[in-house]
């Protein structure tokens, strides 16, 4: 097939969910003989150059675009769609992809993200090509919990006055009849999304996973390493962290001798950077977190709010670490409390977990024995994306 991909932002580096989601999409899909042609947004000349060097070996073609070029524009087109869509609507794209359907067999295109179908919905109806659109979660409820999780009332109430205006653009493209299937990261936002929208077509769930080929060697070193990975401005991630500084890190502090906690990810936020404590790492943005895996004794994913399938808890699981993690962060996958990790809303049974895996009290190597079978059985990238592979070749026949 050779297929259109639309991203919402930077593919590479691969340092956090969405962008893990869709560069292992491009890999496993041109791996099984496929032609991506790739149009992303990007945020900074660097990530531009990075795009082109990193997807160049697995893409047909990669085109990339600066979203400061076209803030204007956004500025102006927020004035009647949702920022998130006047954001990603760039003008030069639309030319570029009606370009390229020009010149080339395109068998489909894939959307991932609402916010994208933007600049490809009028060459979806003019060439007739088939389209799927790839959900990592239900875009609107996400940004609406966001929005229940901040403090400020000004902030919390834009996120809510956005949400309720990108569910509206969501609605209306979801029920015009031009999206041929939908892909789902989770069951739960699969069956949701079947339960509300009126007019649907096909649906597929694609879950998120991990590589299953790690040839790294377990990190000798002092004392131990409490790992949390994730976009350190993500308003749900800076939540759960200060959640788990405050209230879990005391106890585990307290009981642990010689131990550390490193806050791995892109872009912390003042309130994080801002930590005064010598126990602490905030490593801000990483070339991989793979090393990071190596040398973790626990992953703690502490979250609360948000949407989709947290990538970090499958690629934990992948390295086989030991994980501890609330509610929300386990849910839409099939791993379970007790037999495949913690998982825990309470902060002090979520230090006491984690006290209980770094002073072996308990089982833990049967416990992430367990976890390891699961995921190879049902998240490995090379698996998810071949019976992907299958299903889109459904929608060309």
């Amino acid at each position: 097939m050779n297929i259109v991909l639309l991203s919402p932002e930077a593919i590479c580096p691969v340092n956090t969910g969405g962008r893990i989601v869709v560069y292992n999409r491009i890999k496993y899909l041109s791996l099984q003989g496929n032609k991506i042609f790739v149009f992303t947004i990007v945020d900074s000349r660097e990530e531009f150059l990075i795009q082109k060097e990193s997807l160049g070996n697995i893409a047909e073609e990669c085109k990339c675009y600066l979203r400061k070029d076209y803030l204007f524009s956004s500025m102006k087109n927020s004035l009647s769609m949702p920022y998130a869509v006047a954001s990603r609507t760039i003008s030069d794209m639309k030319k570029d992809i009606d370009i390229l359907l020009q010149n080339e067999s395109i068998d489909l295109i894939d959307i991932e993200y609402p916010q994208m179908a933007i600049n490809v919905i009028e060459n979806i109806e003019k060439y007739n090509i088939p389209c799927v659109l790839g959900l990592a979660n239900i875009e609107y409820l996400s940004l609406k919990n966001i929005g229940d999780s901040i403090k400020s009332p000004i902030k919390r109430a834009i996120y809510k006055f956005e949400a309720k205006r990108l569910e509206r653009f969501e609605t209306s493209l979801y029920n015009s009849g031009i999206i041929n299937a939908f892909t789902f990261v989770s069951e739960s936002d699969k069956e949701y999304f079947e339960n509300t929208v009126s007019k649907i077509n096909i649906t597929y769930l694609s879950p998120i996973g991990a590589e299953s080929d790690h040839n790294g060697d377990r990190v000798i070193h002092d004392g131990v390493n409490i790992m949390i990975f994730g976009k350190m401005s993500y308003p749900p991630n800076i939540e759960g962290v200060l959640w788990f500084y405050n209230n879990v890190w005391p106890d585990i502090k307290e009981t642990v001798k010689n131990v550390s906690l490193y806050i791995v990810g892109r872009d912390p936020s003042k309130e994080l950077v801002n930590i005064s404590d010598e126990s602490v790492i905030v490593t801000g943005t990483v070339d991989s977190v793979e090393e990071y895996y190596y040398k973790a004794d626990v992953v703690a994913i502490p979250i609360f709010s948000g949407g989709g399938v947290k990538t970090k808890l499958i690629e934990a699981i992948s390295y086989n670490v030991p994980v501890v993690c609330t509610s929300s962060g386990a849910c839409g996958t099939k791993f379970e409390n007790e037999k495949h990790m913690f998982i825990t809303d309470d902060s002090h049974e979520f230090a006491n977990r984690i006290i209980e895996i770094v002073l072996n009290q308990g089982d833990v190597n049967e416990r992430m024995k367990q976890a390891y079978q699961l995921f190879k059985k049902e998240y490995t990238w090379e698996g998810i994306c071949r019976g992907l592979n299958d299903f889109l070749n459904t929608l060309i026949v």
